[in-house]
């Protein structure tokens, strides 16, 4: 951005444009998949392909986003049912911050 003298508007359209291929951009793409594709890996979801930066289609796109979503969701309720049921025996429900109380 700084060699350019862009800011981050200007970069990122360029990134999303498929005529745009200089080093520097298709860097910066394959920065953003990789990132992605760590993302999902920390989770476990190692089975869930990451589209291209640019030149993904609209239905690969929404496919993809729907999926993460999906799994967020499931992850959200499973965990949410956990702390439930382990925070079902503590006194109102409440967790312990590790505070000490004098």
């Amino acid at each position: 951005m700084k060699g350019n003298e862009v800011g981050l508007t200007t970069t990122y359209n360029r990134l999303k444009d498929e005529t745009v291929t200089d080093a520097a951009v298709q860097s910066l793409r394959a920065l953003h998949e990789a990132v992605d594709r760590v993302v999902l890996d920390a989770y476990g979801w190692s089975d869930v392909q990451v589209p291209p930066y640019c030149g993904a289609t609209a239905p690969q796109l929404e496919a993809f986003e729907d999926e993460v979503l999906d799994r967020l969701f499931e992850l959200n309720e499973r965990r949410a049912r956990e702390e439930a049921r382990q925070g079902a025996g503590a006194a109102g429900g409440k967790k312990s911050r590790g505070k000490k109380t004098a």
